[in-house]
């Protein structure tokens, strides 16, 4: 279905992942459009402890450690955040090897504690869309993508066991666990987990990897060669249409980007309104 607006502005804030589609879908097809697309790639890691902790409850998400960030150059090194893992999240996420071991994992779920691991990505992706008009997303995560997220997860392993984790479990695809779930876990088998991560690494189908904040396939910039809108938020392409999403970030800012957002909305918001009351649309 077809549809033309008759407003005197169009604002497209459909995500890093709808808006780009949105725009290709219109005809506009120039060079800045689709590319740029950053993802936070993500991964965690499970520790299951002697008490329960029951992860769903309670404020969400209230730990953060950044301290690792600025391991690589550009503050591209990795973050660790708690995560929420309520049971259906949990369901999905961690590994087993059969149903027996699915539903003895979720028994002992109330005991369990989770990490995120996060990077600010190098690499940058591209949303295209298909002949429906939908989204297709290309994204390969580069070396240095990939060592990050290993190091974080060595880094989330030591936190784990520090607080006094009887057993930790990575979501790769091979058994990547220490510890028997009941006794402290000795220095050498914890130097064998954290080589046995490092030597796994972040394989595609490898390990169970996530994206927490899509943004900029619709970036701002001067150059509409490399971007799609101007700083303003207005798209080079058509007067009176404006990105105020995500998208329109210009790279990943290595921190979750909520707030980021919501400035990105805003501003778009303040030019235009400027416009429109002086009938200059």
């Amino acid at each position: 279905m077809e549809v033309r607006p008759g407003a005197r502005t169009v604002i497209a804030a459909g995500s890093a992942v709808q808006t780009p589609a949105l725009l290709l879908r219109s005809g506009i097809r120039f060079a800045g459009v689709g590319r740029g697309l950053h993802l936070d790639p993500t991964t965690a890691l499970l520790g299951r402890f002697p008490d329960p902790i029951r992860m769903w409850s309670g404020p969400m998400q209230t730990i953060y450690v950044h301290r690792f960030q600025d391991s690589d150059e550009g503050h591209h090194g990795p973050w660790l955040e708690s995560a929420p893992g309520h049971p259906g999240l949990s369901a999905l996420a961690f590994p087993w090897s059969g149903g027996r071991s699915h539903k003895e994992g979720m028994r002992q779920l109330e005991r369990a504690a989770s990490t995120i691991v996060l990077v600010r990505d190098v690499a940058e992706g591209r949303v295209t869309a298909d002949a429906r008009g939908k989204p297709i997303l290309t994204y390969t995560l580069t070396p240095r993508d990939r060592h990050n997220l290993t190091r974080g997860l060595q880094e989330a392993a030591r936190i784990h066991r520090a607080a006094g984790a009887r057993q930790i479990v990575t979501l790769h695809l091979k058994e990547c666990a220490v510890g028997n779930g009941t006794d402290p876990i000795q220095d050498a088998e914890f130097d064998a987990f954290l080589e046995r991560i490092d030597h796994l690494g972040i394989q595609e189908n490898g390990v169970a990897l996530f994206s927490a904040h899509p943004m900029g396939s619709a970036r701002a910039g001067l150059d509409p060669k490399t971007s799609t809108a101007k700083p303003t938020g207005e798209c080079h392409e058509v007067r009176d249409l404006w990105i105020g999403d995500g998208s329109l970030l210009p790279t990943a800012p290595g921190v979750n980007p909520m707030i980021s957002i919501m400035a990105l909305a805003a501003r778009p918001a303040g030019f235009i309104h400027d416009r429109l009351a002086h009938g200059r649309s």
